[in-house]
């Protein structure tokens, strides 16, 4: 009992949230002003408002301070601070015009990369989001070119990120600095965060903080949730496709007091048309359900923020041929069937403790524990997996002599327990379990003149029960060489212990023997990547041009080695294994309300299997996209329109198939279509839209689809899309 007590008290010690002030912008007639330019005067801290004229800023470094807001059509406002407020600032601008009627609407990038943080950071907007379907985290980066998502196989329908040409196990993905896709949530928990759920998600490439751990090698994720001091009263999503997928969202938030709110997040997804466009036997996209709720309360002191929550999801899924009919735990050889039923528990806790005299100072706590159960099969294997997981994070931060010196230093610690089985057994055991529990210390410093340079730099080190001790410095530099335009440097190194089956559930969609040749050992890898962001005016209208190369190159790395068809081997390095990646991405709005996106991306993957250097498979070259959307006055209409290319991937060695079931020693380039109508109509917003509108799938997606338990069978070589043209339909109904 007191075992059960400690744990729920740990649950409930809060996280850090450091001081951030709040405000909301409007106009002499109480409309909310949107893109209003938000300052500390004679500093780089600054911000823009979003669309409903809200507004976040870090404080100052030493009060007092004049908070600036501008905007065009309107006279400047300053307030003046002597402390950190106790209520959200309200600033109302004045017209600088005087006439009978006067109309101003303020419009803001979507997508945006700023030139103050040390960090590289692309923010894509609940805005952005809203231009797809955005059904769940997966479907979110269908306008971004940073982000790739590709199927995992064809029998699931799971999708999978890429960045910097690495699978999402290299990236750290969390919702407000506690992890949520890492472990057993890596192959499918990207289908499990509804879009409609997320206001922001922040894009780093390459190393991040310290602060948040040493698994951040390729990037990180960073999903910002609706808070429920500022989210709508009541939202409702509806959303359905020809193909018969059915989702509800809702949630509601409710302010109690003034310093108590709650909110509470519901979704429900269904899918039961049976399809198979491509006549290979298989369906097309798996019947599924799923049912997902997360309720989530906030505190907001004048010395004290809290917040709590608990979330749970739950869902079955079922795939391969038509004619399977499910047994329960278990494949059948009378046609070839997939199952998942997963089921995961998340409890999480986060509290700041503020020195209002001393604004720059903090302490918080972040604690976050979680239940994951997983079972699965395809055809004659199954997986079955459990996830136990505690995460406590403790930061402190505060000044060095003067406010251009900051320092953030705390400690860590991760616990996680895993029980595993795969069967048919491997070559090596059927059981991978493992208890790993890593404490980790660190401290993170940084340099800011206030003018043009800028540095981070952090060491952490962290003990792991199994593996010993992890060393992992990080280092970003900024350097601002005009007002508006800024090079970046990064560097750091990175680590991850890999799972290796449920990371690559690609080997269970196949008859290829699962060979594990030795002891898995941790990953290890260096970053390091520059870029160089500029803002100018074409023509007088805003344009920015992002340019960024990483490289990433492994000390160490589980290769999956595919080259033989009969199998797929995992084993540790032994050479070489780097990434390169180049990206190039310019927008621009040649008329108001009229913004245009393109981008261009290069990747250079190579690895070092028993059969030499070579490139990774299924990874383009090359890909290319180009965004356009526009607004109407007052946003009744939103156009939103996306076409993207893909270019050739190298495939694993088939030729000792036999020539019918033989691919091709590369892929096809191919075109994605994708696009969108919104109507707003008050509280209402009607949209439709319709994806892959070139109607492309990917030729002989699943090898021997003919005889699924055969030698032969592949469904996991994928490199376009599984699912046709797709045209839905929406509703968003709010309440402010």
């Amino acid at each position: 009992m007191r075992k059960t007590k400690f744990i729920f008290l740990l649950f409930l010690l809060p996280t850090i949230l450091i001081g951030q002030i709040k405000g909301k912008i409007s106009d002499e007639g109480s409309a909310p002003i949107a893109g209003a330019n938000v300052y500390w005067a004679n500093t780089i801290i600054g911000t823009t408002s979003d669309e409903k004229g809200n507004f976040e800023i870090s404080p100052p470094d030493s009060f007092p301070a004049a908070l600036v807001i501008r905007f065009v059509g309107f006279t400047n406002d300053t307030i003046r601070l002597h402390h950190l407020p106790e209520l959200p600032l309200k600033s109302t601008l004045k017209s600088t015009i005087e006439l009978k009627t006067i109309e101003v609407e303020g419009h803001q990038q979507t997508t945006h990369i700023s030139t103050i943080n040390p960090i590289n950071v692309e923010r894509i907007s609940q805005g952005e989001l809203k231009k797809a379907a955005c059904c769940n985290l997966s479907e979110s980066f269908e306008t971004n070119a940073t982000v790739d998502v590709t199927y995992t196989d064809a029998v699931s329908g799971a999708k999978k990120i890429q960045m910097l040409g690495l699978t999402g196990s290299y990236s750290q993905i969390m919702f407000e600095n506690i992890p949520l896709i890492r472990g057993l949530s890596s192959s499918y928990g990207f289908g499990y965060i509804p879009g409609s759920w997320i206001k922001a998600i922040s894009v780093i490439k390459g190393s991040g903080s310290v602060i948040n751990g040493y698994e951040s090698i390729s990037g990180q994720l960073c999903l910002d949730f609706l808070q429920p001091d500022d989210a709508e009263k009541l939202f409702v999503n509806i959303y359905a496709n020809h193909q018969q997928r059915f989702e509800l969202n809702i949630h509601t938030a409710k302010k109690i007091s003034s310093k108590w709110s709650s909110m509470l997040f519901l979704h429900g997804n269904d899918q039961e048309m049976k399809q198979d466009l491509d006549n290979d036997s298989f369906l097309d996209m798996p019947l599924n359900r799923q049912i997902t709720a997360m309720n989530r309360w906030k505190f907001q002191g004048e010395k004290l923020i809290s917040q709590f929550g608990i979330r749970a999801m739950g869902e079955d899924r079922q795939g391969g041929q038509i004619s399977f009919k499910p047994i329960p735990d278990a494949g059948t050889t009378n046609s070839y069937g997939m199952g998942i039923s997963d089921k995961q528990l998340d409890v999480f806790a986060k509290n700041g403790l503020l020195f209002p005299e001393q604004p720059y100072k903090s302490i918080g706590i972040i604690t976050s524990g979680r239940i994951h159960r997983l079972n699965s099969f395809y055809g004659l294997r199954k997986y079955q997996g459990e996830q136990k997981n505690i995460y406590a994070n403790i930061i402190y931060q505060s000044i060095i002599s003067s406010t251009l010196h900051t320092v953030k230093t705390g400690a860590s610690f991760m616990l996680d327990d895993y029980r595993e089985i795969f069967s048919p057994t491997p070559v090596r055991d059927s059981s991978f379990n493992r208890t790993e529990s890593v404490p980790g210390i660190f401290a993170e410093y940084t340099y800011n003149d206030e003018k043009k340079y800028s540095l981070v730099t952090g060491l952490r080190a962290d003990l792991n029960s199994l593996y010993g001790v992890f060393v992992s410095p990080r280092l970003h530099f900024k350097y601002n060489f005009l007002p508006l335009s800024a090079i970046r440097f990064s560097l750091g190194k990175g680590y991850r212990r890999p799972n290796i089956f449920v990371e690559n559930a690609t080997v269970l969609a196949s008859s290829r023997q699962v060979i594990v040749e030795q002891n898995v050992l941790p990953e290890i890898a260096w970053n390091g990547g520059v870029s160089i962001t500029h803002k100018f005016k074409i023509l007088k209208k805003d344009a920015i041009i992002n340019a960024d190369f990483f490289r990433t190159e492994f000390e160490n790395q589980v290769v999956i080695d595919m080259e033989n068809p009969r199998e797929v081997r995992f084993y540790n390095l032994a050479g070489q294994s780097f990434s390169n990646s180049f990206q190039i991405d310019f927008s621009f709005e040649p008329i108001k309300k009229l913004d245009v996106k393109t981008s261009w991306k290069w990747y250079d993957v190579q690895t070092n299997y028993h059969s030499g250097l070579k490139q990774k498979p299924l990874v383009p070259h090359n890909r290319a996209l180009f965004n356009i959307g526009y607004t109407t006055k007052y946003d009744k209409w939103k156009f939103d329109a996306t076409l993207q290319w893909y270019g050739v991937s190298r495939l694993p060695d088939t030729s000792t198939n036999p020539e019918k079931y033989q691919l091709k020693t590369s892929s096809d380039n191919y075109y994605l279509i994708n696009g969108q109508v919104t109507r707003n109509f008050l509280r209402w917003e009607i949209y439709l839209g319709g994806e892959n509108l070139l109607n492309f799938i990917q030729p002989n997606a699943i090898i021997a689809s003919d005889a699924p338990f055969g030698n032969n069978f592949d469904a996991s070589l994928i490199w376009g899309p599984l699912n046709g043209r797709t045209i839905y339909a929406g509703v968003r109904f709010s309440i402010k």
